[in-house]
């Protein structure tokens, strides 16, 4: 499986059963899902009549590369039948395996000649890594569930396998420090390194309207937002007490990103991430810290947004 990730097809080969049973191709990485993955196969046989033909769909076990034709998976079908928690574990599993393997890679340069050239393998694989996380954060993919997790999932895959690397070739901090590549760190972590402000004050914790005061311009708008937790809590995205996130990092800043732009929260917050960190403190999800910066919100794109909260 190819790791770092430069174009949506490259995703689509990975969850795509291979069609050609051959030691050359790589096994299906979700053994225990691939059944569902191939009766989801848009598999035709392609039957000509003169200069007419027409395409009859076959079964996976009926295809044969010589003469029959792969249109691709179809994932609306795929989403309805597929245990999509399940499948996120797959996805945890596969990715942290090759977070390792990444560090793997790197170890392995370790009996260069010189070190000036381990010090350039590991600035060049570090970039690359970079900018596949880029690449990935900037792809917007258009109302396919499936893809939208696997992309997720990849992402916070992706700032492990940082922190990973980080941790194992510490020496290098002048190389790792060349790189705006944040980790996800746990709570404790993030209080003691100064990551956050505030994330649970030792001395005083603000309420909710306390929260919700600061971070919110106005009456209509809190109303607004409130209606917006009600949509949330209805697609799981928030727990029912309204204290607890439910979905990924990335989908965390995507609403916030929402509501910033329908401008609910006070403009003073716009060039800042303590907005952002006020929100971490009312749902208590402090996961992929980097994606608070202003920069970062700002490309994310309205598409990004629409695809997965078409409901608000």
């Amino acid at each position: 499986m190819k790791y770092l990730i430069t174009s949506i097809k490259e995703i689509e080969d990975i969850i795509t059963p291979s069609l050609v049973i051959d030691d050359l191709f790589d096994p299906f990485p979700f053994p225990k899902l691939e059944e569902q993955f191939r009766s989801c196969m848009r598999l035709y046989r392609i039957e000509t009549f003169g200069e007419d033909f027409e395409k009859f769909p076959i079964s996976f076990e009926e295809f044969n590369p010589r003469y029959d034709k792969f249109y691709g998976l179809n994932y609306n079908r795929l989403t309805e039948i597929i245990e999509i928690e399940e499948f996120k574990i797959n996805l945890k599993q596969l990715f942290n395996s090759h977070e390792d393997y990444f560090i793997e890679d790197i170890t392995d340069q370790l009996p260069n000649p010189s070190e000036a050239e381990f010090k350039l393998f590991l600035y060049n694989s570090l970039k690359s890594l970079q900018s596949s996380f880029e690449f990935l954060f900037s792809t917007e993919i258009n109302n396919n569930v499936i893809l939208n997790l696997f992309k997720d999932e990849l992402l916070e895959s992706y700032e492990r396998a940082f922190e990973k690397t980080k941790n194992h070739f510490s020496v290098y901090d002048e190389i790792f420090n060349k790189f705006n590549f944040e980790v996800n760190l746990s709570n404790s972590d993030l209080v003691e390194n100064n990551r956050i402000d505030s994330i649970v004050s030792l001395e005083y914790i603000p309420s909710r309207d306390e929260i919700l005061s600061k971070l919110i311009d106005g009456t209509n708008n809190k109303i607004t937002f409130e209606n917006y937790e009600k949509k949330l809590v209805e697609k799981q995205f928030l727990s029912k007490e309204l204290d607890g996130w439910r979905s990924s990092s990335i989908n965390f800043v995507r609403f916030y990103t929402h509501c910033e732009r329908q401008k609910l929260f006070r403009s003073v917050f716009l060039t800042k991430s303590s907005g952002v960190k006020m929100l971490r403190q009312l749902y208590s999800f402090y996961d992929g810290p980097t994606l608070d910066l202003p920069n970062k919100r700002a490309k994310i794109k309205p598409g990004q947004i629409s695809n997965i909260y078409y409901f608000l």
